[in-house]
């Protein structure tokens, strides 16, 4: 193996490797799941020629499609999640 490779396994922590975020100590699971249920993001797509707004959780699993923007804010503050920019 090589060095870089060696060092990238070393490096990588297991799903069970603490880690601190926040003041608090999470597993590797339990990181990749914060804030699913409180924050969701707006993917904008063309489906069969048509610009649809793809709303979906933390986590990238698909919560609904809207026709505009506004309404893709809108389902997503009505349940009380937060929309959060990526880039």
């Amino acid at each position: 193996m090589s060095f870089n490779k060696d060092r990238q396994q070393a490096d990588k922590p297991s799903d069970e490797t603490p880690l601190v975020f926040k003041n608090q100590e999470l597993t590797n699971k339990e990181f990749l799941n914060y804030g699913v249920e409180e924050m969701a993001y707006i993917k904008t797509m063309n489906i069969a020629g048509k610009k649809l707004y793809a709303v979906h959780a933390a986590d990238g699993e698909p919560i609904s499609l809207a026709e505009s923007r506004d309404a893709a804010e809108y389902a997503i503050s009505d349940n009380e999640m937060d929309v959060v920019t990526i880039h």
